[in-house]
C-alpha cells in the first residue's frame, strides 16, 4: 500500500492528512504546532498503520532525510548533530527512529510538492482538517 501525507498550518495550529493511493482519506488531525510538527505527525501516523512493506510519500524533505539519512547517525552520537547544533523536533525524531526499528522495510520517499494528484489531495485534506474546529 502507498500512503501520501501532507500538512497545513496557520500561526497557531497545524494539521496533517493521510490518504491512500486511491485518494481515499485515511486519517487527519489538528494540533498545536508548526508546519514541521504537522509533517512529522502525518508520517508518524502513517507509519503506525503501515505494513512493513508499505511506502509513505511526503513532500517534507526534512522528514524524509531524517528518516533515510540522518537519524541513525544522530542516535549514534547520543542524539546530537555536528558542532552541537540542536535537532529540530527531537521528540518526533526519536519516535520516528523507534518506529523504523519496528518496521524497517517501510520506505519513506520525498516527492516534490504538488508532484502528483495524491499529494495535492493530501494537501487539500490537511487544509480542510486545519480549518475544522471542534
Amino acid at each position: 500500500m502507498n500512503y501520501y501525507t501532507d500538512a497545513s498550518s496557520d500561526n497557531t495550529y497545524t494539521a496533517y492528512a493521510i490518504i491512500n493511493e486511491a485518494g481515499e482519506f485515511i486519517k487527519g488531525e489538528r494540533l498545536l504546532g508548526t508546519a514541521q510538527v504537522g509533517e512529522f505527525e502525518g508520517v508518524l501516523s502513517a507509519l503506525k498503520i503501515a505494513d512493513n512493506t508499505d511506502v509513505i510519500y511526503t513532500d517534507s524533505q526534512y522528514v524524509a532525510n531524517t528518516y533515510n539519512q540522518w537519524m541513525a547517525g544522530w542516535k549514534t552520537n547520543n542524539w546530537s548533530r555536528p558542532r552541537s547544533q540542536p535537532i529540530s523536533n527531537l521528540d518526533k525524531v526519536k519516535e520516528l527512529y523507534e518506529l523504523k526499528q519496528l518496521k524497517p522495510n517501510v520506505k519513506i520517499i520525498w516527492i516534490k510538492r504538488n508532484a502528483c494528484q495524491q499529494n495535492k489531495l493530501a494537501d487539500k485534506f490537511a487544509y480542510k482538517t486545519l480549518k475544522e474546529v471542534d
